[in-house]
């Protein structure tokens, strides 16, 4: 994705289909951004030889052989299958001071089923990047126990 290019997948798309590594091997896949936006939506995450094996044989193989092997890309696929939804299902999400372009932000917590709210006060997952430690003063001034759980950009991307 370009720099300011919105994130964001048609809603009838189902598989992501990507140039991984082989199964196994020392190399670790980075996955685009995009990936994540489909696995936050619970979709399948499959290498390109999926395409490939399938039109040689005719026909669309199972997809499992072929499913990308990130952690929690096949946890998130089955979680959206039996009706469970996204990670962030019923959370608020506020953010402060993150590296994350707000269009990105918000497609990956609405694709986790979760809401962007403005306000910090009004999150219950605060996002921040923010390596000095300070909080908004919404947020700082909460009594201990009250206030969102304070997360990185990190979490975001572990969790989905």
């Amino acid at each position: 994705l370009a720099v300011g290019e919105e994130l964001q997948l048609p809603p009838q798309v189902s598989h992501m289909v990507l140039d991984l590594p082989p199964r196994g091997s020392a190399g670790h896949a980075r996955l685009p951004m995009n990936a994540f936006l489909a696995a936050a939506r619970g979709l399948w995450l499959v290498d390109a030889s999926w395409v490939y094996d399938s039109i040689c044989e005719g026909r669309w193989l199972p997809e499992a052989p072929y499913e990308c092997e990130a952690e929690g890309a096949r946890a998130a696929r089955l979680r959206h299958a039996v009706g469970g939804g996204g990670v962030l299902r019923g959370r608020t999400v506020a953010h402060w001071r993150t590296h994350l372009p707000v269009p990105t932000l918000a497609a990956l917590v609405s694709a986790a089923d979760g809401t962007v709210v403005a306000s910090p006060r009004l999150a219950s997952v605060l996002l921040t990047d923010a390596a000095d430690g300070v909080l908004p003063h919404q947020v700082s001034r909460l009594p201990r126990g009250l206030g969102p759980l304070v997360v990185t950009s990190k979490w975001l991307f572990d969790a989905i």
